[in-house]
């Protein structure tokens, strides 16, 4: 069971997350800046145009994790930038700014139009809705009805469920898109040879604000069937009820409680309270560090928090011995991005971050005793204005 609750999340992850050449092609805006991005994709080079208060400026660029990075050129200076895509949302990164983008309109590259991914048009939804306990997240702002005879289990703000002799997961899950149509345009077909995964993707919409998102082949060498309900709530963001089972296992009941749950969800205005925002203003456009070393073990980790929602983190840590034994010393890196808020649960502050590959975190905060920096699950962060976020 702890194996299907692992490639279920995986799964998700991939669709929600995973990007081809395609997603980076055609033209992206921002209209309070004027700013216009055209992009175009042959043989693995991106080229382009920027527009900037009516000058024009030619782009390359090439696949950086998250999106595209490259150059423009400015006068007798190339000039840096990257388009990202995070939770479905475009931002370009220039000269230590964040520009959020709109896609609105798509080019078709000549890799995207191979896809085997199957659609069809739409699924109207059934009535039946589940009867189990209501459920709520006020603070994302959506309830729905737990399918009766399951068991609830809530970690990181998911909702999972399981049945007692049934080898099949249930799970609601938030999400941060803003449109069916980002939804659909996100949902691949996945292969990974590595780990023995060739899932076939097909996707419809189900009924005017939802996407019926489904995987069948097989996953870690294992042939499963894993289908996901994403509805989009009209105060951004929404909530994907997914359903992951053996192939042999999955069966038409199962389809009808992923719908009963899924027809059972409503949407409500996010709560924020005072405590949040006071948190929320503390932390965006700052940079949080942490640093830890003993006995020849050091750990370094950073956070930027951008006003606009966006963060990026890294984490590097690296150990050493010498004895007379003989000695080693090892080193890791590792990095990721994605989306942050505050929430309030009760009188305790607490930071949520939705990364990049589709995991969260979660973080209670707290003032330091002499009030330089801050707690973040008890550990002591510095804080400084973040050269990233301006």
């Amino acid at each position: 069971m702890k194996t299907l609750f692992l490639l279920c999340f995986t799964m998700i992850s991939y669709s929600l997350f995973a990007q081809n050449d395609a997603d980076f092609t055609g033209v992206f805006e921002n209209t309070q800046t004027g700013i216009v991005l055209s992009m175009s994709q042959k043989n693995g080079r991106f080229e382009g145009l920027f527009t900037v208060q009516n000058q024009r400026f030619t782009c390359v660029a090439v696949h950086v994790d998250g999106g595209i990075g490259g150059t423009y050129r400015d006068g007798n200076r190339n000039v840096e930038f990257s388009l990202l895509r995070l939770l479905g949302e475009y931002f370009v990164h220039t000269e230590g700014v964040n520009i959020p983008m709109k896609r609105v309109s798509q080019v078709t590259s000549p890799s995207a139009g191979s896809s085997s991914t199957a659609t069809t048009t739409n699924v109207p939804p059934p009535s039946g809705k589940s009867t189990g306990t209501q459920l709520r997240d006020a603070n994302v702002g959506y309830a729905f009805n737990a399918p009766a005879g399951w068991q609830v289990k809530q970690e990181n703000g998911n909702y999972g469920f399981t049945r007692a002799g049934e080898d099949v997961v249930l799970a609601v899950v938030p999400h941060g898109y803003n449109s069916v149509q980002t939804i659909m345009a996100s949902h691949q077909d996945a292969n990974d040879p590595k780990n023995n995964t060739y899932l076939k993707a097909s996707k419809q919409t189900y009924g005017s604000q939802g996407a019926w998102l489904g995987w069948d082949g097989t996953a870690n060498g294992q042939a499963v069937s894993l289908q996901t309900i994403a509805l989009v709530s009209p105060y951004g963001g929404g909530v994907s009820v997914l359903l992951i089972a053996p192939k042999n296992v999955y069966r038409a009941e199962h389809r009808t409680i992923l719908q009963s749950i899924a027809n059972s969800v409503t949407f409500t205005k996010p709560q924020v309270s005072p405590l949040a925002e006071q948190w929320k203003s503390r932390i965006a456009g700052r940079q949080l560090l942490y640093f830890y070393t003993a006995s020849g073990f050091s750990e370094k980790q950073s956070y930027d928090f951008c006003s606009d929602g966006t963060f990026a983190m890294n984490v590097d840590n690296s150990a050493s011995s010498s004895d007379f034994g003989g000695s080693f010393s090892a080193a890791t890196q590792g990095g990721n991005a994605g989306t942050w808020r505050v929430v309030a649960q009760g009188n305790q502050a607490v930071l949520m971050l939705m990364l990049r590959d589709g995991g969260t975190r979660q973080f209670t905060l707290a003032n330091t005793s002499n009030g330089v920096g801050m707690l973040l699950n008890g550990k002591k962060f510095l804080s400084q204005a973040s050269s990233r976020c301006r």
